[in-house]
């Protein structure tokens, strides 16, 4: 795929982004009615720390209890990481717009030859 066709990607995954990020705090009807709110999360997370070389380099949580409480961490911030999420999406937009406007004006270019 080309930097324009990565660029129309990326806007239509971030317009997606920001429209099931506008679920949270808005009301809805269905179910009995309420405001809606981050539910659940899904999140691994390892540790990379290798103490000599040779050892093992990626460590998981040491037990359940710890990593349902990372879930349930991760759940209550959910709407400050979904944000930070969006935002990186925004910056990585802005990059691919510059990549598909170099290839536009290079297209352009060879056109005018």
């Amino acid at each position: 795929m080309d930097a324009i066709g990565e660029y129309g990607n990326a806007k239509w995954d971030l317009a997606k982004a920001k429209k099931w990020e506008a679920l949270i705090g808005s009301p809805y009807s269905g179910g009995g009615g309420g405001i809606g709110k981050v539910a659940s999360a899904t999140v691994k997370m390892e540790i990379y720390h290798q103490r000599v070389h040779g050892s093992a380099n990626y460590h998981a949580p040491p037990g359940e209890r710890l990593t349902a409480c990372i879930g349930l961490v991760v759940t209550q911030m959910g709407p400050e990481i979904i944000a930070k999420a969006i935002a990186m999406m925004e910056r990585g937009l802005v990059q691919k717009a510059a990549a598909a406007k170099v290839l536009m004006d290079a297209i352009v270019a060879d056109a005018s030859v």
